[in-house]
């Protein structure tokens, strides 16, 4: 396998995350339930050379990148068909929150709150109704914004 970082400012296309999503020959694909759809991969791939940009962003300084986006807050809503949270015993499936924490972290934010809405499958199964999922999350982005 070639040697990848995680994520390269600006070019996807060496980001050990896009060679993770596109699969490979090892069969270490994310996420390991199915495969993402080009058209997700290309989303990934505009948002890491979009919102991840040397000189608006983060710098890299004689001591590693220093990120420019300090001072933020940010609620980020994570929604998934099951439930991938500590209760659910899934937990190890949950790609999303630890590479968002690690690419807000990156460019300086530290400040983040996620809100899993897991489990939206209940809804198409008619098992509960649209406003009575959301309630609960409404409320949790309410108490921290």
């Amino acid at each position: 396998m070639k040697a990848f970082r995680l994520v390269v400012p600006g070019s996807s296309a060496t980001s050990f995350l896009i060679y993770r999503l596109s699969g490979n020959e090892f069969g270490m694909q994310m996420p390991p339930t199915g495969t993402l759809s080009p058209e997700q991969i290309q989303i990934v791939k505009a948002w890491i050379d979009h919102v991840v940009r040397a000189g608006k962003t983060f710098n890299y300084l004689a001591t590693g990148p220093e990120g420019l986006a300090k001072g933020r807050q940010v609620v980020v809503a994570v929604a998934s068909g099951g439930s991938y949270d500590k209760a659910s015993g899934w937990e190890s499936y949950n790609y999303e929150i630890p590479y968002l924490r690690h690419i807000l972290g990156f460019i300086g934010i530290s400040d983040v709150t996620f809100v899993q809405a897991g489990g939206t499958m209940r809804i198409a199964q008619g098992q509960i109704s649209s406003e009575e999922f959301m309630a609960p999350l409404l409320q949790q982005i309410k108490a921290v914004v």
